[in-house]
């Protein structure tokens, strides 16, 4: 009876915020403002994270659509100094129907009104309509402006390196102070570029240990050139070692940030002579340990969707990302901020074709075997995937687990040398 009224009133609640949703646009009014914040109840079902796990405690956070920026840390004591439950199966399916009302919401009032209907070029492409031809036209022109001045403020040491692959030309940062070294393919996060891995590529003991190779993704925003995407199993393997028989080198250390991270895990099993003998450091993976969350597939959508209308947006995005204590008002922020946004403005002729899955044991014992060393870098604070579901997956399949303080999906960016040295201390053998 109890489980019955939950998911009862759950429902209930679901149709009064997506009425308040499509009213919100019909009428050209926030009536979404009207509730302060979203009702306690809701509010625990779809905002409500858990974040952090410590002896007495479990801290929670939640970012509203209407309030982007603002931001609520409570606690909920334990007995006995255990940590709280992870939410449960009927939380899961109620979350799983409010995302999905969102999205019946958004299509009732784009039949309504189409012409005054806000879409991102990303919607844009998914709908088929006006792609952007790849590195031509004034998106692309202001992406490549600022990704060039990152590469100059950075990268002077470095060789810009065009390989051609079956799937387009992969542009990669080929930096090193000696010949004949061990090698390191860094491989990024989606909607970023191998410029994010700036920190240690110019790290002077990792310099003069190894060949540091940033790769631009293939099907990403950055100086590749693509014509198809890796879209199928065996995919990956066959572009990076194309790249590999390129640049002269049988083997490498693999290291990973989000979707980097799936990419270096899946070419760790679609071709294990790759990484044999070699360290792979994930880095916030995108699935491998823990499947996608629903949170993060709704934060797509809605910032994909509407360009900044009731506070959804790149911003409100990247709020969800990091941790509830870092300040997004300071310089550096600002600048990748711009860089995110000339990226939004682009209608992407290509795009990330493969989704990353979580991985069998059977798979992370195969990828473990094939390699000398397999570990996870996780965020304190990460909300892409479970980060307790993660941890406990690798763990016992034998990975080594390290936590990042502080910090949430935007490690990279938040915690920088951190992180860099956990990565280091791994790469060194240490």
């Amino acid at each position: 009876m109890k489980s019955f009224l939950f998911i009862l009133f759950a429902l209930v609640e679901l149709v009064l915020f997506q009425l308040l949703f499509i009213l919100s646009f019909v009428f050209y009014f926030p009536f979404l403002l009207l509730l302060p914040l979203p009702p306690p109840f809701t509010s625990f079902l779809f905002f409500l994270r858990p974040v952090v796990k410590n002896t007495n405690k479990e801290e929670y956070y939640f970012i509203t659509p209407q309030h982007p920026n603002f931001k609520l840390q409570t606690t909920r004591r334990t007995n006995n100094g255990k940590t709280l439950p992870t939410p449960s199966t009927t939380h899961n399916m109620v979350s799983r129907v409010f995302y999905a009302g969102t999205i019946v919401a958004i299509a009732i009032y784009f039949a309504l009104d189409k012409e005054n209907f806000v879409l991102s070029n990303v919607t844009l492409k998914v709908l088929g309509i006006n792609p952007t031809t790849w590195h031509e036209g004034e998106p692309w022109a202001s992406v490549l402006e600022l990704y060039d001045q990152r590469v100059e403020e950075h990268f002077g040491h470095c060789i810009r390196r065009t390989i051609p692959t079956t799937f387009g030309n992969t542009h990669v940062i080929d930096c090193s102070s000696k010949i004949n070294l061990p090698v390191v393919l860094y491989f990024h996060g989606a909607r970023t570029t191998a410029t994010s891995w700036a920190h240690q590529l110019n790290d002077p003991e990792l310099r003069e240990n190894f060949r540091l190779v940033a790769i631009d993704y293939i099907c990403d925003v950055g100086r590749s050139q693509p014509k198809a995407c890796p879209s199928k199993k065996g995919d990956h393997g066959h572009w990076v070692k194309e790249i590999m028989h390129y640049l002269g080198v049988e083997s490498a250390h693999f290291v990973g940030y989000s979707y980097g991270s799936f990419v270096s895990a899946v070419v760790g099993i679609e071709a294990p002579e790759l990484t044999k003998g070699k360290h792979v450091i994930l880095n916030a993976p995108a699935a491998v340990f823990a499947p996608i969350t629903v949170g993060f597939w709704y934060h797509v959508l809605m910032s994909a969707i509407f360009k900044n209308y009731m506070g959804f947006g790149v911003r409100w995005m990247w709020a969800w990302m990091v941790s509830p204590n870092y300040d997004m008002n300071n310089e550096q922020f600002e600048r990748e901020m711009q860089f995110q946004i000339a990226m939004g403005a682009i209608n992407y002729e290509y795009v990330i074709s493969m989704m990353p899955y979580q991985f069998s044991n059977a798979e992370l014992q195969m990828l473990k075997s094939n390699t000398k060393t397999l570990t996870l870098i996780m965020p304190e604070f990460e909300t892409l995937t479970n980060p307790v579901e993660a941890i406990k997956h690798a763990e016992s399949n034998g990975v080594e687990a390290v936590i990042v303080k502080d910090c949430g999906h935007a490690m990279l960016f938040e915690k920088t040398q951190e992180n860099s040295e956990v990565v280091k201390q791994r790469l060194l053998g240490r």
